[in-house]
């Protein structure tokens, strides 16, 4: 059989956007000739503020301490709502270097045989809270600094300048896994060990906390932490991509969608009346399309269907003298 749909795209995907969107790990000299995008200030001379604006979460934070213009906050604003509004959580599961980083884990963890440890249904359900709880602080952080500011430009200025990392741009980006990687191995790489600083100690205790949920539990930073994630998984109950069920076809008896859902939507086996599949917690990696055995999942853009697999990607995969008999037992 060959490989499934959700394995031979989505993960060239992913890494090719690891390498690209980590490009400026080492400098960003280096890439700004070539994806300029990636660094704000590339593409607008003299604005104040550097930022990466295809992060949801940092965008909305810088825009709401007013570390950018007017006009860019409500653009950047703009293409993200049109972004969640077409595809959902989709960038989670498809261009995401931190989820890539913790699928890495996990697909180590299978060859050697480690089996994953899930927490009990009610320690997750509840789990799953704490992501939106950390989304609202941050938002709230950002919108006080914001405050301060608007009320007096010069005190606001001076409060943003002088305080750590965390209230010069957005309070997202100090907590962000990505940034407090790179930070932790600038400190260790070169020597700039300083355990006083509260951002070093919060930045690294991020990471800390990352590595160790990773080599556990699939996908738990992305389940449990991320905040744009939870900012994300507000569209998915109306954007355009999204997970159908047909409920004629699901017996309801196997629970495989679950078992090899990486973020272990509940929606996903519980879902009984409604054909459109809503959770918070999907990803869209397609591997519950791909292992259904009753072939009653579909990756959907609106009305139009983007991919089925389960059973009928099956057959067709199969060689051709035993298509027939396949099918043939299928009907019986």
């Amino acid at each position: 059989m060959r490989p499934r749909l959700s394995t031979i795209i989505r993960t060239p995907a992913q890494l090719v956007l690891l390498l690209i969107l980590n490009f400026t790990f080492w400098g960003s000299i280096f890439i700004s000739g070539f994806l300029p995008i990636l660094r704000v200030p590339k593409i607008f001379p003299g604005m104040v503020g550097e930022g990466v604006p295809l992060c949801t979460l940092g965008s909305i934070g810088r825009s709401l301490t007013a570390w950018w213009p007017l006009a860019i906050i409500l653009v950047f604003i703009g293409i993200l709502i049109l972004i969640g509004v077409l595809v959902g959580r989709g960038l989670c599961g498809w261009a995401c270097p931190i989820g890539f980083l913790q699928d890495l884990f996990s697909h180590a963890k299978a060859a050697v045989g480690i089996p994953p440890k899930e927490p009990p249904t009610g320690v997750h359900r509840n789990l799953i809270a704490l992501k939106f709880a950390i989304l609202v602080l941050l938002v709230l952080l950002s919108i006080s600094i914001g405050a301060s500011y608007l009320a007096s430009g010069v005190a606001g200025t001076t409060f943003r300048g002088e305080q750590p990392g965390m209230v010069q741009t957005s309070p997202a980006c100090s907590y962000c896994i990505t940034p407090s990687i790179r930070a932790v191995y600038d400190i260790f790489a070169f020597n700039r060990w300083s355990p006083n600083d509260p951002i070093f100690l919060l930045q690294a205790s991020v990471v800390g906390i990352f590595f160790a949920f990773a080599m556990v539990t699939p996908r738990a930073w992305c389940r449990y932490l991320c905040p744009v994630g939870a900012l994300s998984s507000l569209f998915n109950g109306f954007s355009m991509l999204h997970l159908s069920k047909e409920q004629d076809k699901c017996t309801r008896n196997c629970y495989v969608c679950y078992d090899v859902c990486p973020t272990r939507c509940n929606k996903v086996r519980d879902e009984a009346t409604e054909e459109r599949v809503s959770d918070t917690s999907c990803i869209f990696c397609m591997k519950c399309v791909d292992a259904c055995p009753e072939d009653c999942l579909h990756i959907k853009f609106g009305s139009r269907t983007l991919y089925s697999g389960g059973k009928r990607w099956k057959e067709t995969s199969r060689p051709k003298g035993t298509r027939g008999r396949s099918r043939t037992r299928s009907k019986r």
